[in-house]
Parts: structure tokens; C-alpha cells; sequence
């Protein structure tokens, strides 16, 4: 018997259903370039309204054309229902009984939902919703005892599941095959529930040709006092039976269809909000707290620490998801490079600057305990661009740096360090790549002058019997200084851990004089830099030029003049110290963490603070506004400056 079984299984779906009289449309219902968001959640609605347009035109006489036009006017359908009921996935008693559709108004009567035998269903109804699982599909029958079934979702000829399938209207010729035809389409060996209502159509005629939005609010009433007079337990089991299929719904979701839901639920969530007047935002919120008043009071101690420890674990997620958001929406706005090239990873700062176009002159150092700090104000001074065309790398004793080392150790310090294959693979880089470089030529000379691996040694140096703190050993950024003044007071000369001297041929002599105490090597001429600092609010992309490193191709530079957006400097500093790239296992922040950077926008939105405040202070005080730089130094030299200071003095505290 077992082996009779197997052999003669009994007829299946592909003898039950002739694919030469199947007729497809163009889509289904889960075409989300026609459907949008309302793509995969219209079955209901569709079938409803195949059996409502069989009603005006016999389903033998279908083509494609019909069935495009049925999904589409499905799909508005599933629109007002959906509205009216606040669901995106509807059941069969959400369903209305007055539709308007294809220029008129139909009555709808519905049959007890049925659990049982099909066959004696369909002797008391000439069309029916099948609900299989979370799928519903329209049953016809026809005059000549066959029956139609429309499936809205993908199939093939054969009404089986298909990843590219379209919508089918499919025939069978009796009842027996139409058990057939659905045992075929369910995974074998599962035991899916499934319901079955009887619809009858009437056309309302003396109402037809009504405006569509009449009939929309019609119905939307006639909806809402046929839940409104459901008894009490009647509306449970509704309800509960909403939650079980929604339940259901979203369980065999995947993962795109989830996420396209969730979004389409917020987007509902802020276009609600958005059209709230105030006093509904107000009715609103008080009901979310009166809500979280009564939950907590009926908490236990465990589930209240439970609550706690699960509100904490969103909070971080939620944080988490902001940065990357923001992230994301900077990358969106500015362009910049998220991945550094590998020619431009792990410069040390030495062969950074040997490779800068433009000079930012800081004076950073380590405090005691490591945490980085600087002083003064920042200026950057340019290279004489013929000069620079020639002279890139500049040579290690045009760097205007002083090491420091400790008397009797064998001092190496990172930051010092030149690599001469790593150099020129950065400036190879960069000509290619690097907009700002694309007319440089690399100097040979230059390149060859530094060492295979090692601290230039043409590089000046003086010794100490005091403890260096290194730059290896330095803390994080944490921030600008800080208001106790003792804090960012120099540990002492040794801990400066780069510098920069524009030396104007004026001071020559002098600190020629400072460098020969200073070293036993002889006097080291500056690099040909021109007088004048460059003006950091007019020149595009400084800090490209500044910090190749950091801006590889020149995207993403705050001081960008095209930005089209108009973004302050200080959102735009935010956004790049925020940004982060998981790296090997961790968030790794490319511009916090870079030795001179945030310094240098640091004091370049406070000076820029204080243009915007003494402009301001000008305006409000003409009488100031005649001086010039010279009077200004002569009220200094006599202390007739001291109502002016005051002035000054009381306008900016109050800022």
C-alpha cells in the first residue's frame, strides 16, 4: 500500500490547472515601483474588488488589460481602507459593506467567516474570499459550474509561488480540483489555517455617480458605526484576531519588506504630528504620561529594574544610530572620502608636514599625565607656489622643528620619523589624486636627502636632564583647554611637542643668535615663505592644504568656498570631529584624533567668533570706528587706551 502510494500520489496542481487559459497580468501586487509603500499588503482589497468588477463583467472575458486595471483600482481601495481603519494589513472584517469604485457604489454582503467544507460553501455563494495563512484570493463561479480564482500576488501559470511571477487569473474545473489547486500552493506537511466568506454583490443605483470623495466619507461613517455597535466581546475577539493575523503577517516577513514597513510606519507617525494643532500635541502627550503612570504602578520591583536595564540598552542603540546618522548625513552633504588611501595612512607628523602645501603655526603640547593642550593663536602661512612646484618634499632642515631629547638615552620619538619610500608614495598620491596638486613635480633631490627609515638628521635638537613626556604616551583629545589657567601653563619647555617659527627677515639676526645657542649645528636658513599670512576666510580649501592627510582628494574641507549649503564653520567642525570609521574592530576618529587639527579649527572659530563680535562692537560704537592701527598703538604706549579696553572689555563679557 505504502509503495501504491508512492508510485500514484494522486493528481496535483499540474493536473488540475490548464495553463493555456490562465491569463496574467503585467505586475502583482508586490511591485513597489507602482504600489509604493502600499506594495505586498492590497490582497484583500484587490479580490474584493475582482469580485466586484465580476459582478459588472464576466470573468470568462478578462484579459491582461482587466487585471491591470483591477490591481490598480485595488491598490486605491486598499488606500481608504487602510486610512479608515488605521491598519496596514487588513482582515476580512475590516472589509467594508458600501464600496465606491469603477463610477459607482456597491453594497456588499458578507457570510459568516467559514472554517469548514469548501464544497458546500460554495453551493450558497457565487463569489468568496479565501484567507490561506496570510494570503486571500477571490473565488468565482461560473455559469458553467467552473470556477475562476484571482491570486493578486507573484504565481506562474500555474498559480505557484514565483519569485518573478505576476498576477493570475486561473481556471479549474470543479470544486474537487480547487482543493487540489490550494493544497499545491502551501509548503507540504504544515497545517495552515485558512477562512472562507461568502460575498454578494448589489449595485446601488440610486446613488451612483457620486463624487468619490462623498462616497469615501460615506463609507468611512459606515464603517465606524458598524464597529461602534459591536458589543463588547464582539469587539475583543476583533481585536484579537487583528493582533493574531498581524502577528502572523509580520512573522513571515523578510527582512526589506520589515524595514519598508517600520519606515512607512514613522513617516506616518511625523505626517501625523506634523498636521497636530497644539492642543492635540498637548492631548496627546498627557495621555503617554498618564499611560507611563499607570504601567509603572503596576510594575513589580523585577519588571521596574528589567524596564530600566532595557530602557538603557535602547538609549545606547538609539545614540549609536544618531551618530551614524549624522555621519551619514555629512557624508551626503560634503562628499568627503570616507577611506583614507594607504599611500596617506600613518604619516607621522613630520612626513605630513614635509608634504603640506600650507603651514598652520601652533604651539601644541603635552601636559602632565599626557593629555594634549595648546596656546596662543594659530596662522598659516603659505609656500610660494612656484617654489613649491619644485621643492616638494621640502628638505628636513627647512622644517623649523627642535628636538628635544634626554641627556644619556637613546631618544626616537614617532612623530619625527621619515620614511623616504612613504613619502613619495604620498606625493605620488596626491599629484594623481589631489586637485590642489595636480601641477606640482616631486624634487628628487629633496627625496633622496631623506632617510630610508629614521629622524632626519640635519633636523635641529637639544638636550635635557628632565623626563619627556611622548606623543605616543599622550591621552586623547578631550576637548580645548580648560578654564584653570594652571592647567594649560607649559609642564615645562621639553614637553612642546612641535613648533613652528615664521622668521621675517627683520628677526634674522636674532634668532640666528637663538639658534646658535641652542644647537652646535650651524644656522639654519627658513624655507622661502611669503610675508603675508595667508587669509584663512577668502583661500578654498586651507585645510586640505594644511592637512593632506586628513582630506586625501579635498572633499569634504570645511573651508571649501563652493559648499552650496550654507553650513556654519563651527556644524561643519562638529560633524568632522564627530566622524568615525569602524576599523578593525573599533571606531576609530580620524580628526579628533589628529595631533594639530582640532586645535586649528578650535582657534579658527574663535577668532572668527571675535571678527563677528568687534564688527558688531564698531557698529554699535561709531565713535571708535575712526581709529587706526597706529592711534590704536600710541593709546596703548600712553595708557589712553583704558576706556577703550573698557569697553571692549564689558561689551564681550556680555556676548
Amino acid at each position: 500500500m505504502a509503495n501504491d502510494v508512492e508510485e500514484n500520489p494522486g493528481p496535483t496542481i499540474y493536473d488540475v490547472v490548464d495553463p493555456t487559459k490562465t491569463i496574467c497580468a503585467d505586475f502583482s501586487q508586490g511591485n513597489t515601483k507602482k504600489f509604493r509603500q502600499n506594495a505586498g499588503k492590497q490582497c484583500l482589497a484587490m479580490s474584493l474588488t475582482a469580485i466586484i468588477y465580476n459582478h459588472i463583467t464576466n470573468a470568462n472575458a478578462w484579459d491582461s488589460t482587466v487585471l491591470n486595471s483591477i490591481l490598480c483600482a485595488g491598490n486605491n481601495l486598499y488606500s481608504f481602507i487602510s486610512n479608515s481603519v488605521k491598519k496596514s494589513y487588513l482582515l476580512l472584517t475590516d472589509v467594508p459593506e458600501m464600496v465606491s469604485v469603477f463610477d459607482g457604489i456597491y453594497c456588499m454582503q458578507y457570510g459568516e467567516p467559514f472554517a469548514g467544507d469548501l464544497m458546500l460553501f460554495m453551493e450558497n455563494y457565487q463569489h468568496c474570499m479565501l484567507t490561506i495563512g496570510c494570503n486571500t484570493v477571490a473565488i468565482f463561479k461560473t455559469s458553467e459550474g467552473t470556477f475562476k480564482v484571482f491570486d493578486s500576488h507573484s504565481r506562474d501559470l500555474y498559480g505557484i509561488p514565483h519569485p518573478f511571477g505576476k498576477c493570475i487569473l486561473a481556471s479549474v474545473d470543479s470544486i474537487e480540483s480547487l482543493v487540489i489547486y490550494f493544497q499545491s500552493t502551501i509548503p507540504p506537511g504544515n497545517e495552515t489555517p485558512f477562512e472562507v466568506k461568502g460575498v454578494t454583490v448589489q449595485l446601488n443605483s440610486d446613488i451612483t455617480q457620486i463624487s468619490g470623495l462623498a462616497s469615501s466619507e460615506s463609507a468611512k461613517e459606515h464603517v465606524k458605526q458598524k464597529y461602534s455597535e459591536l458589543a463588547e466581546s464582539q469587539k475583543q475577539t476583533r481585536l484579537e484576531n487583528a493582533r493574531k493575523y498581524k502577528k502572523a503577517k509580520q512573522a513571515a516577513e523578510t527582512e526589506t519588506e520589515k524595514q519598508t514597513r517600520l519606515e512607512n510606519a514613522r513617516e506616518y507617525r511625523k505626517a501625523k504630528r506634523a498636521s497636530e494643532t497644539e492642543n492635540e500635541k498637548q492631548t496627546r502627550l498627557r495621555n503617554v504620561r498618564n499611560y507611563e503612570k499607570r504601567k509603572q504602578g503596576q510594575e513589580t520591583e523585577i519588571e521596574k529594574q528589567a524596564c530600566l536595564a532595557s530602557a538603557n540598552q535602547n538609549k545606547r542603540k538609539r545614540l549609536c544610530s544618531t551618530h551614524i546618522v549624522s555621519q551619514q548625513d555629512y557624508l551626503n552633504k560634503y562628499d568627503i572620502e570616507k577611506d583614507v588611501p594607504t599611500e596617506l595612512q600613518n604619516l607621522t607628523q613630520v612626513e605630513e608636514m614635509l608634504v603640506a602645501r600650507a603651514l598652520p603655526i601652533m604651539r601644541v603640547y603635552i601636559k602632565p599625565g599626557g593629555q594634549r593642550g595648546y596656546s596662543g593663536h594659530c596662522v598659516n602661512l603659505p609656500q610660494n607656489v612656484k617654489e613649491l612646484a619644485t621643492s616638494l618634499p621640502r628638505y628636513p632642515k627647512d622644517l623649523s622643528v627642535i628636538i628635544v631629547k634626554v641627556k644619556g638615552k637613546d631618544n626616537s620619538f614617532r612623530d619625527v620619523a621619515v620614511r623616504r619610500e612613504k613619502v613619495h608614495n604620498a606625493l605620488l598620491w596626491l599629484v594623481q589624486n589631489n586637485p590642489h596638486y595636480d601641477e606640482l613635480e616631486i624634487n628628487e633631490d629633496a627625496l633622496n636627502s631623506l632617510p630610508e627609515n629614521g629622524i632626519p638628521a640635519d633636523l635641529m635638537t637639544v638636550e635635557t636632564e628632565n623626563e619627556i613626556i611622548s606623543n605616543d604616551d599622550a591621552m586623547s583629545d578631550l576637548g580645548p583647554p580648560t578654564d584653570n589657567p594652571s592647567e594649560d601653563i607649559v609642564y615645562n619647555n621639553s614637553t612642546d611637542m612641535n613648533s613652528f617659527l615664521p622668521v621675517g627677515e627683520q628677526q634674522e639676526q636674532e634668532i640666528e643668535a637663538v639658534r646658535n645657542q641652542l644647537s652646535a649645528n650651524e644656522p639654519i636658513p627658513w624655507p622661502d615663505i611669503e610675508c603675508e599670512p595667508l587669509n584663512e576666510y577668502q583661500i578654498s580649501h586651507l585645510a586640505t592644504m594644511a592637512f593632506p592627510t586628513l582630506f586625501p582628494d579635498g572633499k569634504g574641507d570645511p573651508t571649501n568656498q563652493s559648499i552650496l549649503r550654507n553650513v556654519p564653520l563651527q556644524e561643519r567642525i562638529k560633524h568632522l570631529l564627530k566622524f568615525s570609521e569602524f576599523i578593525d574592530g573599533k571606531w576609530v576618529y580620524r580628526f579628533a584624533n589628529h595631533p594639530r587639527f582640532s586645535y586649528w579649527a578650535f582657534n579658527m572659530i574663535h577668532r572668527k567668533r571675535i571678527l563677528q563680535q568687534s564688527g558688531i562692537f564698531t557698529k554699535q560704537n561709531p565713535g571708535e570706528t575712526h581709529l587706526t592701527i597706529d592711534e590704536l598703538r600710541e593709546m596703548a604706549a600712553s595708557d589712553n587706551s583704558a576706556l577703550l579696553m573698557s569697553k571692549v572689555s564689558r561689551y564681550i563679557g556680555h556676548q
